[in-house]
């Protein structure tokens, strides 16, 4: 159960700290780490929920360059990149063009996920990919 207070943000803050220092060791971030960040951010809404997608959309393109078995210069980042998870937080009016236009742009994400935690990692994905909404049914 998530209790919202006004040190809400401030954890997810931390979060994005924890993920960072992770980032910073070149080491991946586990399953569990990952999902919970994506859970948190989800249901504090509004920008946190903005960086949660954003989370997505860099591991899929992260994905995308390790499937790679063939490196070239589209492949390699940007070097204009955003360094950090929570500059990008802090600094997000100023760096959402920047990041809204490319993926190459958000900062390096890798997430190792176990066999036993893939299910709590999708179910934590499938939240925040954009689906198109149904219809409401008209009453007659």
């Amino acid at each position: 159960v998530i209790h919202f207070d006004e040190d809400s943000n401030s954890k997810f803050e931390f979060l994005l700290f924890v993920l960072d220092s992770v980032n910073a060791r070149n080491l991946p971030c586990e399953g569990p780490l990952y999902s919970a960040i994506l859970a948190y951010g989800s249901s504090l809404g509004n920008l946190p929920r903005k960086l949660a997608s954003l989370l997505v959309t860099a591991r899929s393109s992260e994905d995308d360059i390790n499937g790679k078995k063939v490196l070239d210069e589209s492949s390699q980042r940007d070097p204009n990149a955003v360094t950090s998870w929570e500059e990008l937080y802090l600094r997000y009016d100023e760096l959402k063009d920047k990041v809204s236009d490319e993926p190459g742009m958000l900062p390096k994400l890798s997430v190792r996920v176990n066999s036993r935690d893939v299910f709590k990692v999708l179910r934590a994905e499938k939240g925040l990919s954009y689906s198109k909404r149904k219809p409401r049914r008209q009453e007659v």
